[in-house]
């Protein structure tokens, strides 16, 4: 035995898996690529259980050769705060509006997220993203018509 106090100190010296994770446990970091995209899942829809959404945020960025959709959502807290949060990064296959705002409408579906409760609308100046004739803007308006556009947004995460 390791000397440390544990609720299953008499039952690992019979069982050498658990005598092994109990004397190496100490060395888990949940670095991974997995774990960190899965922490930040369980985070962003703590954030939006029940929340009003007022706006959706989008920007897309290219890193290491790949096509990247971060998402993010503005709402009001229960301390009547105006918050932001980010929801998660999303891979584009393609970058053209049709393709984004489909990518965006089925992320905030899996998300229980009513488009047709969002206000507004923010996106980086691409033309694939703001164009009202056949940007991402223009598409959200298509399933709700009470999303104002806001300002451009800035590099919403830095890939």
């Amino acid at each position: 035995m390791d000397g440390r106090d544990h609720p299953y100190q008499d039952f690992d010296q019979f069982d050498p898996v658990l005598e092994a994770h109990l004397k190496t446990g100490g060395r888990v970091t949940y670095l991974s690529p997995q774990s960190q995209n899965e922490m930040i899942e369980v985070i962003g829809k703590h954030f939006i259980q029940k929340k009003i959404v007022d706006s959706i945020l989008g920007d897309e960025a290219t890193s290491h050769n790949e096509e990247k959709l971060s998402i993010v959502i503005r709402f009001v807290d229960a301390n009547k705060d105006i918050r932001e949060e980010f929801l998660e990064f999303k891979d584009l296959e393609r970058t053209t509006g049709a393709a984004v705002s489909e990518t965006l409408l089925s992320t905030l579906r899996s998300l229980n997220i009513p488009i047709e409760d969002c206000r507004g609308q923010g996106y980086n100046g691409a033309a694939s993203m703001s164009s009202q004739r056949v940007g991402v803007q223009a598409n959200i308006l298509t399933h709700t018509h009470q999303t104002l556009l806001t300002s451009t947004v800035q590099a919403i995460v830095s890939i």
